[in-house]
């Protein structure tokens, strides 16, 4: 990943970030220890070797023209992965109450971290369409410096929400991705129209993560390793593995379920 400058933030003065950082680290701390790659491997593993697919989750089946990457999705069963983004929401759900009351009495707000994340959401609104989007890219990827969770938490793979990772100041491409998804969910993109998406980079042989955003029925991708957005079809770069919204953790369907997972999802005419 690319190195952006940054202003790193001083947390000595600011116990409320100290103690935001410290719970995070003491809930994720009790999680399996496994790298994105090595959980994702496990998890393909374990549905490769699993029973065909039937009619039950192909019926829970999102098509292809729904989804990002043009390929259908189904649900994924529990997993160390699916916990590391159910975590995730449940601490955005704190998280937001902070943002609401320093929203409204910035002046009295206790966390930097806040407000530095409400000036992107601000100054976001402000601009329509991909610049939008651009602009969010841009902010997130520069509030940020990229360092992978064994040096920055001490475990090789830990999901944080977005206060808990500009507080921080460092992180890996989960967490600029979820600082994105929820950033954009401020703006007032719908929660349909967002996908965190975990990718394989077919140069590097190496697992990513990417958030995926629908703008005028086009999906555009935006990497912490460039500041420009990108169209997906206009790109062979990534090949999608999971993806984490609303809906939960899903996993894309290969091309040749693609037809047979869009008869199931969709209603005739």
């Amino acid at each position: 990943m690319q190195r952006h400058s940054s202003r790193l933030i001083d947390l000595r003065h600011c116990a409320w970030e100290r103690a935001l950082l410290r719970a995070a680290w003491e809930r994720r701390s009790q999680t399996m220890k496994l790298t994105l790659n090595h959980a994702i491997a496990a998890i393909l593993l374990m549905l490769s070797l699993a029973a065909p697919v039937t009619a039950g989750p192909l019926e829970n089946a999102i098509s292809a023209h729904d989804e990002p990457f043009g390929l259908a999705t189904v649900p994924v069963p529990q997993n160390a992965i699916g916990a590391h983004w159910r975590r995730v929401q449940k601490d955005w759900t704190v998280e937001r109450g902070i943002l609401e009351r320093c929203r409204a009495e910035r002046e009295r707000c206790p966390s930097r971290a806040a407000l530095q994340f409400l000036t992107v959401i601000d100054e976001a609104r402000g601009q329509t369409g991909r610049a939008r989007l651009g602009y969010i890219n841009r902010a997130i990827n520069l509030a940020i410096r990229p360092m992978n969770d064994l040096a920055n938490y001490g475990v090789p793979e830990i999901w944080t929400a977005p206060l808990a990772t500009l507080a921080n100041g460092a992180g890996d491409c989960t967490d600029y991705a979820i600082a994105k998804y929820y950033a954009l969910g401020e703006v007032g993109v719908p929660a349909n129209d967002r996908r965190l998406v975990v990718v394989s980079i077919k140069s590097r042989r190496m697992d990513h993560a990417v958030l995926a955003v629908r703008e005028d029925q086009r999906w555009l991708i935006l990497d912490n390793r460039r500041m420009a957005i990108v169209d997906v079809a206009d790109t062979t770069e990534y090949v999608p593995l999971l993806e984490f919204n609303h809906r939960g953790m899903r996993q894309f369907v290969k091309p040749a379920l693609a037809e047979d997972t869009r008869v199931a999802a969709e209603p005739p005419d």
